[in-house]
């Protein structure tokens, strides 16, 4: 039989990796009163398997020793066993550690990139295991509401949200007055009618259906686009989302790619939630994309900080994809929450970086250490 023993801290990722990579048949985990919250979702996820716990005095490191003796002493002769000495206090790994060099037992340290040391060995190893962004959202208690995948997405709406983008640039003013046309007249975008055709000012015209939608001036066609998604790609700057959305798909590092993600937030009401534009998967970690075509404020940056800690972990990356360079105070603001930014205009008529550019963006963003 093999058991694998557990050092529960507050990272649940590290254990998790740490129990599917020795597919052993018995988990017992030592926790202290401060980690014992981690122990319910991981007693959850793997109730198939024998589970037992400990508490112990994680400051005592007779107490520990004692302890982790006794629970080797407890397997048969011709048991395996390893110790997953990632979380918990520098205490209890050590008092692992002394088990492990007196023992024929193994154990293993996880490092931010997901690579882990043997002991005693002391070799650095890959992990064998590619995980699922939802094996990433389950460990933090939580599952997804909904999501598109940009599989849905038809050639046309591409085409579309590339016309929009430029449209956006080259007739902005327009632009924002259709926009603000929409939100005076219809408010929030579960109001506005799957069909419509408005004067929005003396001379501009705008006209909407199920297939598309035009943008016409007394002399003039400024707009014409076919998509059956008009209301989120225009309506709500989907366009751009799907434009970041359309680049990542094609990086290499890339498993799995949600777009629009919904989490509902915990102990409140239905109506709540969290919203991600694109969230992307290396099997390794998640990488959170928040997409802005406008204005940047300092709330929208909080958010991304609070929403890679709660579903991501530590290991997890951020990152602002803007159309506009944001401005300066936004830049220190991602700087100190560890955000990393691209974007593609210095301002309205300067560009800066093609959108393709992205890639080597998310290339460099995956090697870093998170704080």
């Amino acid at each position: 039989m093999k058991h694998h023993i557990s050092l529960v801290g507050g990272q649940t990722l590290p254990l998790y990796l740490g129990i599917i990579e020795s597919n052993s048949d018995f988990i017992h985990f030592v926790y202290s009163k401060d980690s014992a919250e981690s122990i319910k979702v991981l007693k959850e996820i793997f109730k198939d398997k024998k589970i037992k716990t400990y508490e112990c005095n994680a400051f005592n490191h007779g107490e520990i020793l004692t302890l982790f003796n006794s629970i080797v002493l407890s397997f048969s002769v011709d048991d395996d066993f390893v110790f997953n000495i990632t979380g918990g206090t520098k205490l209890m790994a050590l008092a692992a550690t002394e088990v492990v060099q007196k023992s024929k037992g193994k154990a293993f340290y996880f490092n931010q990139d997901l690579t882990y040391y043997e002991i005693p060995s002391y070799e650095i190893r890959n992990i064998t295991n590619n995980l699922e962004i939802n094996d990433f959202i389950k460990l933090s208690d939580n599952k997804i509401s909904s999501y598109t995948d940009i599989s849905i997405y038809k050639e046309s709406d591409f085409k579309t949200a590339q016309k929009i983008s430029n449209f956006s640039s080259s007739n902005s003013r327009e632009y924002s007055a259709i926009l603000r046309f929409k939100d005076q007249k219809f408010g929030n975008s579960m109001s506005l009618p799957l069909r419509g055709d408005h004067q929005v000012n003396n001379n501009l015209f705008v006209s909407w259906d199920e297939n598309g939608m035009e943008v016409n001036t007394a002399s003039d066609t400024l707009l014409e686009v076919s998509s059956n998604n008009i209301h989120s790609l225009f309506f709500n700057a989907g366009w751009w989302e799907l434009l970041v959305a359309q680049v990542v798909n094609g990086w290499k590092q890339k498993i799995d790619i949600y777009t629009n993600v919904i989490l509902p937030y915990k102990n409140e009401d239905a109506q709540s939630k969290n919203e991600i534009d694109v969230l992307v998967n290396t099997g390794k970690r998640l990488v959170f994309i928040e997409c802005k075509s406008g204005n940047i404020l300092a709330s929208d940056i909080n958010k991304m900080k609070a929403v890679r800690e709660t579903y991501g972990g530590r290991i997890a990356r951020s990152l602002l994809v803007s159309k506009y360079k944001p401005t300066d105070r936004i830049i220190e603001k991602c700087k100190e929450l560890d955000i990393d930014i691209f974007y593609c205009y210095e301002n309205s008529r300067k560009k800066s970086n093609d959108i393709g550019q992205l890639i080597n963006t998310l290339d460099e963003l995956i090697l870093k250490s998170s704080i």
